[in-house]
């Protein structure tokens, strides 16, 4: 055929010429004919139109979505045009841009049309205006009679808008007259999950997966489910088995990457997260995820930097705005101002909710039994848990009813351990704020303990609304938490000097021998000799959280090791048993002129394990300014001295507050030059290591750290004036 007679075939050739074509399978041929049609007929808007529907077939949704903007750019009217450039722009996750063409077809008459309001629906959910998708989706239904995928699609918004049995009733409603389909049966498994059922959610993904093996939202779902679990090693193999089917698909990205945090996988998490954020940038979820990995691999300024862009996306995310003041306590150059701010900027967006209470029906008796509550999801083999166990074994049951709400469906040996030490226990995971603050009012609740503060599952919102007339923080968060819903928080001197109480939104209780009380495992292993007795060199260590180890602490602790000839260095934490971390971690200390062989990293170990491997540790390195916690007192149990560094955050002296109450002052640093020659002193002295080591347990089980008793009653006292005091206001103000 020559060129002319190819170009007087694209003249006179038709749409249906391209359609059939592409029915035949032949859509190489299709779209050799409809670009030729192009140049022949540039400014026919349905030439354009039809290859777009040719390239979108062939998997180009960039370039149908040319080709339906120059349709436009002829014919800015046309319905055809303007509904499916809408659809790929929601498919290719741009809801605002499809958004606004959707509206345009609305004001152009297409409201008979549902799929025009699914359409709608979805890209305001997708951009988060719930209440505004839900109108969209009730629009339609009531303009084209209920179409099934647009009611499975509103109660997916109702999900999200946390009206959670109202959205089983639809999808329920749904699945009755048609029991296989798909997105309905999906959804009501991502459903069964919010409500804390993963279990069945996990079986109602199967069903689905059972007629349809290919369903990505399906495996996608699973994936989620199995990861509220713990099961992540099946979590991780449910979203891989999604992109394989589709490479595209942003929520099987996402968890997959989601799933590598969990795993320790942190370098591989930050890479999926960069990756899935080059193709949707403005996806807030990645970038908050994205922060907090950074965070947990010691790079708290990049942390920040993402959180704050997520917060730009969507601005009503109280966990966001939570993460990035956890992130703030890590930042090595934080000021007084700027973290006082910051949470009290928390408060006052997130702080005043519609439907918080100002009255509550319980007794004003100060001396009767009280009814105290526990928030939390820490009620598990948890780092906070042995802190909160002291309490819960030691507290006078006939003067204090205790119950614990738990934001955890797993339950462990930990928290058989805890059951029978409560009186009520209830999982609320799946409890909004509105029915998890109801529920605390009907059990007349009259002091309400917070020990999460900003960290992961906390439930702060809930206490926004004051289900509780008493509200109190303790343990989980070394700092205020900016809301003024809570009364109390519980600190002791050594955390909140005179003149630091200023910083914190809540009245600051201070017991008088310190908030903690540290319970050593009773099986834990002898103490060992220090290992410079048979090995010729010291071995300086830490066991901390690598996200800890900021680049100000990686430059002390290599300074350290140049001061002290032979000494090397032992760094144990989870995230460097896999993943990447380890060698970026390596990089950087061997790029700061350490030998290789002056270098150890371990990943983690069972608990008993862990405590052995003090062992080949001769003096313990506490990071600052986010110090160590349960970490510095089992280095200190199996008898190896900590060297701390605090400053002016309470999290920095943590460390501080332990070596006092043993009677170790002398290990606490004025600053870093004091840091390395208390630690270089201990280094150059293992006859002194080996007394102390001998010593130490034995000394730190007589001190008030491991003193339940005293805890226990300054706890109790602290609770029983908070009540009090709170009777009289309410009877004063009567």
């Amino acid at each position: 055929m020559t060129q002319r007679s190819q170009a007087l075939d694209a003249a006179t050739a038709t749409t249906a010429d391209v359609a059939a074509l592409a029915q035949r399978g032949e859509l190489e041929a299709a779209a050799h004919l409809a670009a030729a049609m192009v140049e022949a007929r540039p400014d026919d808007a349905k030439v354009h139109i039809t290859q777009a529907v040719v390239l979108s077939q062939q998997g180009r949704a960039a370039d149908a979505s040319v080709a339906l903007r120059r349709a436009l750019a002829i014919e800015p009217t046309d319905r055809r045009a303007l509904f499916d450039l809408a659809t790929l722009l929601a498919h290719q996750r741009r809801p605002q841009e499809a958004l606004e063409l959707l509206e345009r077809l609305l004001d152009l008459g297409a409201g008979d049309r549902a799929e025009v309001h699914f359409l709608r629906a979805m890209a305001l959910t997708e951009l988060h205006r719930y209440d505004d998708a839900l109108a969209a989706a009730d629009k339609g239904l009531e303009a084209c009679g209920g179409p099934d995928e647009l009611r499975a699609l509103r109660g997916g918004v109702l999900r999200a808008l946390g009206r959670f049995g109202e959205a089983l009733e639809v999808q329920d409603a749904v699945l009755e007259r048609a029991p296989d389909f798909a997105p309905a049966k999906c959804e009501k498994g991502w459903l069964l999950r919010c409500l804390g059922r993963s279990a069945e959610a996990i079986a109602t993904f199967d069903a689905v997966l059972a007629k349809q093996p290919a369903y990505p939202a399906a495996l996608s779902g699973k994936g989620l489910a199995y990861q509220d679990l713990h099961r992540f090693p099946e979590a991780l193999a449910a979203y891989e088995q999604a992109l394989a089917i589709a490479p595209s698909t942003p929520e099987a990205r996402f968890g997959r990457a989601s799933t590598l945090e969990k795993l320790h996988r942190l370098e591989e998490a930050r890479v999926a997260y960069e990756e899935l954020l080059a193709d949707q940038p403005d996806n807030a979820d990645a970038h908050n995820n994205l922060g907090n990995v950074y965070r947990n691999i010691g790079m708290s300024e990049a942390g920040e930097v993402a959180l704050r862009r997520a917060l730009e996306l969507q601005p009503n995310r109280p966990l966001t705005f939570g993460n990035l003041l956890l992130t703030l306590l890590y930042r090595p150059d934080i000021d007084r101002e700027t973290l006082r701010r910051e949470h009290a900027t928390y408060g006052e967006r997130y702080g005043r909710p519609e439907g918080r209470y100002t009255t509550w029906p319980n007794t004003l008796e100060p001396d009767r039994k009280l009814k105290i509550g526990i928030v939390s999801a820490e009620l598990c083999q948890h780092a906070v848990a042995p802190w909160l166990m002291p309490f819960l074994e030691g507290y006078d049951r006939s003067r204090i009813a205790l119950s614990c709400y738990s934001m955890r469906l797993l339950e462990d040996e930990v928290t058989e351990q805890i059951k029978p030490l409560v009186d009520g226990w209830a999982v609320v995971v799946g409890l909004d704020d509105h029915a998890l603050a109801e529920r605390i009012r009907a059990d007349e609740i009259d002091i309400l303990i917070d020990i999460s503060g900003h960290t992961t599952a906390n439930r702060l919102t809930c206490f926004a609304l004051k289900p509780a007339p008493v509200q109190v923080h303790w343990l989980g968060y070394p700092y205020t938490t900016g809301l003024p819903a809570i009364d109390y928080t519980i600190m002791d001197d050594t955390a909140v000097h005179p003149g630091d109480e200023a910083d914190f939104v809540e009245e600051v209780v201070k017991l008088p021998n310190g908030r903690f009380c540290y319970q050593p495992l009773a099986s834990a292993p002898k103490v060992a000799m220090p290992p410079a007795m048979r090995n010729g060199w010291v071995t300086f260590g830490s066991f901390n959280n690598i996200a800890k180890l900021t680049d100000h602490v990686l430059d002390s602790w290599c300074s350290l090791l140049k001061r002290v000839p032979h000494s090397r260095l032992l760094i144990k934490s989870p995230s460097l048993g896999i993943g990447g971390s380890a060698a970026t971690l390596r990089a950087a200390i061997l790029g700061r002129g350490i030998g290789e062989g002056r270098l150890e990293l371990r990943g983690g170990s069972p608990y008993g394990d862990m405590l052995r491997e003090y062992g080949d540790v001769d003096v313990a390195l506490d990071p600052f300014p986010f110090g160590g916690g349960a970490t510095t007192c089992d280095a200190l149990w199996m008898g190896v001295p900590v060297v701390t560094l605090p400053s002016w955050q309470p999290v920095s002296r943590q460390s501080q507050g332990f070596l006092e109450a043993i009677g170790r002052p002398e290990w606490v640093a004025k600053d870093v030059e004091d840091y390395l020659a208390i630690a270089a002193k201990l280094a150059g002295n293992p006859l002194r290591l080996q007394d102390l080591r001998l010593a130490q347990r034995d000394e730190m089980a007589r001190s008030r750290l491991c003193d339940r008793a005293q805890l226990v009653t300054a706890l109790e006292d602290a609770f029983r004036g908070m009540w009090r005091r709170y009777v009289e206001r309410t009877t004063t103000a009567a």
